[in-house]
């Protein structure tokens, strides 16, 4: 298995099934999903286990206990065991390519260590798009400038954080990043 997409969720059965579908669409199928379930008291573990048990690609956990978010990306993010590993979020979706193209192009760069897309941002009341980030951009690197560093946050967008990442990488800037900075609000846009 070459791909680990950890789903961390609390009570999000309103668009989870949504979610799990375009993962199940992928044109690429050497992955695995684990959802992690924060004790939802809605439908969630419902629409896990009909995942898990009609796909073998499909884990559900479903946790005792309620471990807060940031503990429960920590726990899916710790429980993967494959060379790639991305987040998905309850409400999110992609291309049906998205696995595809994000593994090819950390292939093609062996010292890229994160795939992203362009990020479409929706109302979900009128399906306007109000907001697209695409990229590349010109990532300023190896600098102390503060100029440089705000102009990288400013062109970076947090979303991010759920593109394809090498799982040994993430899980060292993982460490690192919630050492530093405890608190769970923002660390997808420090990632």
């Amino acid at each position: 298995m070459k791909i680990t997409v950890g789903v961390p969720v609390f009570n999000g059965g309103e668009m989870l099934h949504d979610a799990l579908r375009c993962l199940a669409e992928q044109s690429f199928a050497d992955f695995q999903v684990l959802i992690f379930d924060n004790t939802s008291t809605d439908n969630t573990p419902d629409i896990a286990a009909e995942f898990a048990s009609r796909d073998r690609r499909f884990k559900h956990v479903r946790h005792s206990q309620n471990r807060g978010p940031g503990q429960n990306f920590i726990d899916v993010l710790e429980a993967a065991d494959t060379p790639y590993f991305l987040w998905r979020a309850h409400d999110d979706a992609s291309d049906k390519n998205f696995l595809e193209v994000c593994l090819a192009n950390l292939e093609a760069a062996p010292k890229a260590k994160l795939s992203v897309g362009c990020v479409v941002s929706e109302r979900l009341s009128d399906s306007k798009i109000v907001k697209t980030r695409t990229i590349p951009f010109a990532l300023r690197e190896h600098s102390n400038h503060l100029a440089d560093l705000e102009y990288n946050l400013t062109n970076m967008h947090q979303a991010w954080f759920y593109g394809l990442w090498r799982h040994d990488h993430l899980k060292d800037l993982f460490r690192r990043v919630t050492k530093a900075y405890p608190h769970h609000w923002a660390s997808d846009v420090l990632m």
